[in-house]
């Protein structure tokens, strides 16, 4: 856990704002928390780092106007398939959304409907 809490210091460092908009999109659905203080997400790492590890996508961006977002997980092949095709402008800037890849089903769990 501690190179996640320096990993985040640096980031609330770099990019200071007065809270930050935490998103975790798992099975049940999408949470959002918006404007959380920095001293609040370092106090969330296990949570998050749970619903990590059990396939849920982490994101987080500073509160109010921000062109950067950290996700969990990210690798080249996702970031380099965006294209001008499935971008989107919202709110006077350029937008795109990152589709994660879906987990393969286990041998033992039924054949899809």
């Amino acid at each position: 856990m501690y190179r996640t809490e320096a990993t985040l210091r640096k980031l609330f460092t770099a990019l200071p704002a007065p809270g930050y908009n935490l998103g975790i999109l798992g099975d049940p659905g999408m949470n959002r928390l918006e404007a959380v203080p920095s001293s609040r997400v370092l106090r969330m790492i296990p949570y998050s780092k749970y619903r990590n590890a059990n396939g849920a996508q982490i994101y987080m961006r500073p509160t109010g106007e921000s062109c950067y977002t950290l996700m969990d997980n990210l690798t080249l092949s996702p970031v380099s398939s965006v294209t001008p095709a499935n971008r989107s402008p919202q709110q006077g800037r350029s937008a795109c959304s990152l589709t994660p890849p879906r987990r393969k089903p286990s041998s033992n769990a039924p054949p899809p409907v």
